[in-house]
């Protein structure tokens, strides 16, 4: 997604605004799509927010779809 669009995907101050800025694209993780990372948020007493993914094509619209393809194979 940078070389396609010059800039971060996920542009964050800090790794909590880095973290809500990945699920507010991706949609909250559950139990099923990252278990490990639930554990570790638990532990750290860390909720994450709940939020709906978006399509990727919303977030790079200038990326073709091979291209939305790949980049959504390589953050699932």
């Amino acid at each position: 997604a940078e070389l396609i669009t010059f800039r971060p995907l996920f542009p964050g101050s800090s790794e909590l605004d880095q973290l809500y800025k990945i699920v507010a694209v991706l949609g909250t993780p559950t139990a099923t799509s990252w278990p490990d990372g639930l554990k570790l948020a638990s532990n750290s007493r860390y909720k994450f927010p709940e939020m709906a993914s978006v399509p990727l094509s919303s977030v790079i619209p200038e990326a073709s779809p091979a291209a939305i393809d790949l980049i959504r194979a390589t953050l699932l």
